[in-house]
């Protein structure tokens, strides 16, 4: 897919209406009409077997055979990085709807701290038909540099964010609620960040919100904010470097 004017108005009625098939099957009509390559093909093949399912909540065994035999038609870019940096080992496997990659862009030395050298460690979303949500590992803070913008490339729908689960979040008294600048693991994102302060603390780098006042306010309401923007900066830099909007629905 490129971000051709028609392209990108109707994935934007698909990003308007995420539960309707009608706006993925015109897609998926136009996909066979314009596909320059055979990742428009398979998108196109994924799109209507999806939107065939019953169940729309989870994926379907034959929605996970074809992603499982199908996955690496639907990442061009992704999978033209792996070629150009000759990796060998890429590690992918699924568990209901999410991908899982883990492998190594090479023994390249960090450029800073945000770099980690060339490890992937991330999780795809796959919802009908698309790309829902990409984590990457917060104990790799460089996936969202080395592979963002080809992820980006391949699945416009998508939004990026840390792996929540094992993000370095915190409490402080004076930060309110803290998050260490390495986490959004891109310079650019950190720089995208809003509506919070920024704090320094040595060498470490602080993002915090501070608008409530108490320990259990900061940890009900803040921890939200703080990752939402997180999330918010890192999309927005993914679509906008490769040209997709970023205006489409960040959930």
């Amino acid at each position: 897919m490129k971000p051709t004017p028609e392209c990108i108005a109707l994935l934007r009625s698909i990003a308007a209406a995420p539960e309707d098939d009608m706006p993925r099957l015109v897609f998926a009509d136009w996909l066979d009409e314009n596909s320059t390559d055979d990742a428009d093909i398979a998108r196109a093949e994924f799109i209507r077997l999806s939107c065939k399912m019953k169940t729309k909540t989870r994926m379907s065994p034959i929605e996970g055979k074809w992603l499982d035999a199908n996955v690496h038609r639907l990442l061009p870019s992704v999978m033209k990085k792996f070629q150009k940096a000759k990796v060998k080992d890429i590690g992918i496997s699924r568990s209901g709807r999410n991908v899982r990659i883990h492998t190594s862009l090479g023994g390249k030395p960090p450029k800073d701290e945000y770099d980690d050298p060339g490890h992937i460690f991330l999780h795809i979303e796959y919802w009908r038909g698309f790309a829902r949500r990409i984590e990457y590992g917060t104990m790799m803070p460089g996936s969202f540099r080395n592979l963002g913008i080809e992820l980006a490339t391949d699945e416009p729908l998508a939004v990026h964010q840390p792996e929540f689960f094992h993000m370095p979040l915190g409490t402080h008294p004076q930060r309110g609620v803290v998050v260490d600048a390495r986490t959004c693991g891109d310079p650019r994102v950190w720089d995208r960040l809003e509506g919070g302060t920024i704090n320094e603390s040595g060498s470490q780098k602080y993002f915090a919100y501070t608008g409530k006042q108490t320990v259990h306010e900061w940890n009900e309401f803040g921890n939200g904010f703080v990752l939402g923007q997180i999330r918010k900066a890192m999309t927005g830099l993914a679509r906008e470097t490769t040209g997709w909007p970023i205006d489409w629905a960040v959930e």
